[in-house]
């Protein structure tokens, strides 16, 4: 099992390497179990290892080649998302939670990015100490930031289960100020269960007694150190921030697969019978669903192999200079890299799967050459804008506009008719 007394504080821990989603319960992957921290700015251990090699090759690809990669793609990516889902036409309640997944996901690449700064060389140097203090900040802000994408990822999938098997309590449910409350609940939330990060730790400054060179590191605080407080605070982000979200996308998303399966089935049985109206409104809700599965699909696909080294862990300590050991630290900066890619790859999903994210992402930036659907279609699009922002209402101010331009035009055609026989 899982020895708390010899294991750093997880938040911390974990992030000093590549801060994952969750990140703050998996300390026992990518840390040493020594109290000391002087290894956070060391090149690496001082006996060679056969396995060495493999861990400096893993931490130097991912940390100082693949992360800035990672970051601009997510940078990039997520400033988009966050434009063109606040446009007016995007207003809805799902939409209000991708959003907020893409400024958590956006907060937490940076940070990321930031904390694997400490890998250049010389930044154990005692004139980088303002680094290292904004350092322990860093690494509760990257893991509140990741545990609120996690839950941002839960609450809209359950949202869209309610709006989709539920869809008389989806009209009183899922509506956008329910949605604006439960996001800022989330924020809240996590960010101040994860608050005693920074107070884990404290920096120090060793200095060689045969060179009198000075460096930096960071050692355990009194909190930090504190037994009690280290297996309380393992087992509570264990389940908080890994084992229940997991759970509970995993089977809400079976419940919307299944659906949109029998859905599909349902149309092709009734498409005869069915009018083009409703056949359009429930194609949108099924391509706004299947998005929204593909998103869930690749949050399990990058955080299950964090969550199986979490519990592999959990029942097995592997010794520090052991092979496992190295093993186990190397996985870890290449899964942590799969949780970085999930941060920074929704965008792409988006543009792939939502005629309406990509309609809006052209004329919002590419006005110039974007050329603008013809009437009939825009009108389509007016009239089922609720339903492909993923709101089970269709728009009544669109029916009824258009009602009245029907029956305009209707009243202008008609009535030299009726003059004429009427003289």
């Amino acid at each position: 099992m899982y020895n708390a007394s010899t294991e750093p504080p997880f938040p911390a821990a974990v992030l000093t390497s590549l801060a994952p989603h969750a990140s703050s319960t998996l300390a026992p992957l990518l840390e040493s179990a020594a109290p000391s921290l002087g290894n956070l700015t060391d090149d690496g251990p001082e006996e060679v290892h056969e396995y060495a090699p493999f861990l400096a090759v893993s931490r130097f690809v991912v940390q100082l080649v693949l992360v800035p990669l990672v970051l601009v793609v997510g940078v990039l990516g997520n400033s988009v998302t966050i434009i063109v889902l606040t446009r007016r036409q995007m207003r809805s309640s799902t939409n209000f939670y991708l959003t907020a997944l893409a400024i958590s996901d956006l907060l937490y690449l940076v940070f990321i990015f930031s904390l694997s700064i400490r890998h250049h060389p010389g930044m154990n140097q005692p004139h980088h100490w303002f680094y290292w203090h904004y350092f322990r900040y860093a690494l509760w802000l990257a893991d509140a930031s990741s545990s609120t994408s996690i839950w941002l990822t839960v609450t809209f999938t359950i949202e869209r289960y309610i709006a989709v098997c539920h869809p008389i309590k989806g009209k009183v449910i899922c509506t956008e100020s329910r949605a604006l409350r439960v996001i800022v609940a989330v924020f809240v939330l996590c960010f101040t269960l994860t608050a005693t990060t920074p107070h884990e730790w404290v920096i120090l400054v060793n200095t060689d007694p045969d060179s009198g060179q000075s460096r930096l590191t960071l050692a355990y605080s009194t909190l930090g150190s504190n037994t009690t407080y280290k297996k309380i605070f393992y087992w509570f982000t264990a389940v908080m921030f890994i084992l229940l979200p997991l759970v509970l996308l995993a089977v809400f998303n079976s419940f919307l697969i299944h659906i949109v399966k029998q859905s599909r089935a349902t149309r092709r049985t009734m498409t005869n019978t069915a009018s083009d109206r409703d056949s359009h409104s429930q194609s949108q809700e099924n391509k706004i669903t299947v998005m929204l599965i593909a998103v869930v699909l690749l949050a399990l696909l990058c955080q299950l192999p964090v969550a199986v080294l979490l519990l592999y862990q959990s029942f097995y300590e592997s010794k520090p200079s052991s092979t496992s050991y190295y093993i186990e630290l190397g996985l870890g900066n290449i899964f942590n890299l799969l949780t970085a890619i999930n941060a920074a790859c929704n965008f792409v999903l988006y543009c792939a799967m939502s005629d309406k994210y990509r309609r809006t992402f052209l004329r919002t930036f590419c006005s110039r050459w974007y050329r603008h659907p013809s009437p009939l279609h825009s009108w389509m699009a007016t009239a089922y804008s609720n339903v492909e922002d993923g709101s089970p209402r269709f728009s009544r101010v669109s029916s009824m506009r258009m009602s009245r331009r029907s029956s305009h035009r209707h009243h202008r055609v008609s009535s030299p008719a009726i003059t004429a026989t009427m003289v």
